[in-house]
């Protein structure tokens, strides 16, 4: 009797598909909104109380809050005050971002970029006569 082995090649491994950094960096953002609100909602934020005295004398004076006294629908409307402003801040800075980057660049063109375009211009304009030398020898020559 005779036995015929077949030895299968391993396959690599599947490269593991990384998932894009920006989903993570969204996601912490979510936590710290969450957490923002869950701060807010809670009762913990206390404003200091404020004086504001000139010589002496009192001018304006705030009592800050003092506990019991933010109700719980303004509570709810601090939390969504810092929701929402986390939010838009989510999607003005990553704007703001590219605007400033687009800006730089167009600057870096119109700098660098134009002087170097019109040097070659100039070049190509001063070198064209021995150009068309070269092509008129290498007409006659042919």
């Amino acid at each position: 009797m005779s036995s015929t082995a077949v030895t299968l090649a391993a396959s690599p491994p599947a490269p593991r598909r990384r998932r894009p950094r920006w989903l993570a960096v969204f996601a912490m953002l979510a936590v710290l909104i969450l957490l923002a609100a869950g701060v807010a909602l809670s009762g913990a934020v206390h404003a200091p109380p404020i004086t504001i005295s000139v010589d002496g004398q009192t001018l304006w004076h705030d009592p800050g809050w003092v506990d019991g006294s933010v109700g719980s629908v303004e509570r709810a409307g601090i939390a969504f005050g810092l929701v929402l402003a986390l939010l838009v801040a989510m999607v003005v800075l990553p704007l703001v971002l590219f605007c400033v980057l687009a800006v730089v660049g167009l600057v870096l063109l119109a700098v660098l970029g134009l002087p170097l375009l019109l040097v070659v211009l100039v070049l190509a304009l001063l070198a064209s006569p021995l150009l068309l030398l070269g092509w008129l020898v290498w007409r006659l020559a042919s």
